[in-house]
């Protein structure tokens, strides 16, 4: 869940780090699907995902309980609600992960349980897209909790500066 690299993870993976000095992880951040995929094929050794998708062979366990939350910018109009429901997203502009995401399927049961109509403006394959967008005024995003979180808390801890010129450029 390329969701959880933004916080949990690597707080894992930086006590792992420290006990093996000597280990290599390879992360494969793909959609719950892929991750599937790749278990299933022996190309890792397990795998996070968004259920429900249960497989035959596979041993599924609950590790995190992460509700969503909607991300905007300041100057939307539901940006200065107390809270909001999923049914108060009727009408709006809405950024949506593509449909491999394992979160796609739960935001849609989650709307269709509301009974509303997704006006979807965009939609992407990562949350990184997502937030993009969202922060651009382009629409709402539903995101993790603890996505949000900790892009708030990255953005208190970290300060970045231009390179000095290097001749090439991104």
């Amino acid at each position: 869940m390329p969701s959880l690299m933004h916080g949990r993870v690597p707080r894992i993976l930086r006590g792992y780090a420290t006990r093996h000095p000597n280990n290599r992880v390879e992360i494969l951040d793909r959609t719950s699907t892929l991750v599937i995929e790749a278990v299933q094929r022996r190309q890792a050794e397990f795998g996070q995902h968004v259920p429900p998708p249960i497989q035959q062979g596979l041993h599924d366990e609950i590790l995190v309980r992460d509700p969503f939350v909607v991300y905007c910018r300041h100057d939307l109009p539901l940006a200065g609600s107390e809270s909001i429901t999923w049914a108060d997203l009727a009408g709006h502009d809405l950024i949506m992960l593509g449909g491999s995401s394992g979160n796609r399927l739960l935001m849609e049961a989650q709307l269709s349980l509301s009974g509303i109509e997704v006006k979807t403006k965009f939609v992407v394959g990562s949350f990184s897209s997502a937030v993009g967008l969202a922060s651009e005024g382009l629409g709402m995003a539903s995101l993790g909790e603890s996505l949000v979180e900790n892009l708030r808390l990255i953005s208190r801890r970290f300060r970045w500066w231009p390179r000095s010129s290097t001749g090439r450029s991104r």
